[in-house]
């Protein structure tokens, strides 16, 4: 027996790179023989013939990408920068030389110290032991923003980041899920290390994969 199928995959990604944000999709149509012989059929009955013409399938609308503001682009860019001169530092006195210099690429691509409509991808979502909310957001492959995960780091913060139970940011943040992404607004904490505060243990951490305090003052899935 003949089998007609259409295989139609649409797959919806949303990808970060050069500074924007969009969506991809896929279709794939396969067709069946274009005629087949009925079992049973007398010898004088030609073969049945088979319609096989699919359906027309609506082309989808080409994505929309989405800018990212140009101050988080030029932020992206000088970590990006600095990760990589970090890494070709030949010895650790080259690679120390790579921080001051990334703070300062940082410091001349984002003067103020608040963050307007940023986009970004949920990193992790928690509570500390009080309930306070825990939010991470990754805003390229090298680089997060974070509030702090504990009742005694905010205490030694000037910035206060951990969210608020009764804030509107919270109703919202606890309804998203790794891997969303979320347009978001907030503040950093001025540093004289990294130009704003970097809470990374280590200065490879620091260098390769930074997180920064951030206090967030409003968040939107997109």
């Amino acid at each position: 027996m003949g089998q007609n199928f259409l295989k139609n995959a649409f797959a919806v990604s949303i990808l970060l790179g050069g500074g924007y944000i969009f969506l991809a999709s896929r279709h794939e149509a396969h067709t069946s023989p274009q005629s087949l012989t009925v079992p049973g059929a007398q010898p004088q009955d030609p073969p049945r013939e088979v319609d096989n013409r699919l359906e027309s399938v609506p082309a989808q609308e080409a994505p929309q990408p989405i800018p990212l503001p140009p101050e988080e682009r030029g932020f992206i860019f000088a970590i990006d920068n600095g990760a990589n001169a970090y890494n070709a530092g030949g010895n650790d006195m080259a690679k120390g030389a790579s921080r001051p210099a990334r703070a300062h690429a940082i410091c001349a691509a984002k003067r103020s110290s608040s963050g307007h409509d940023w986009i970004g991808t949920v990193d992790d979502l928690s509570s500390t032991s009080d309930g306070k909310g825990v939010l991470i957001v990754r805003i390229s492959d090298n680089a997060t923003l974070s509030t702090t995960n504990n009742g005694l780091s905010e205490s030694l913060s000037t910035l206060k980041t951990l969210i608020d139970p009764a804030s509107s940011v919270f109703t919202t943040a606890s309804n998203l899920k790794k891997g969303d992404h979320v347009r978001f607004s907030g503040y950093f904490e001025r540093s004289n290390t990294d130009c704003f505060t970097e809470t990374s243990l280590t200065q490879e951490g620091s260098m390769t994969d930074p997180e920064f305090l951030f206090q967030f003052t409003a968040i939107s899935p997109l």
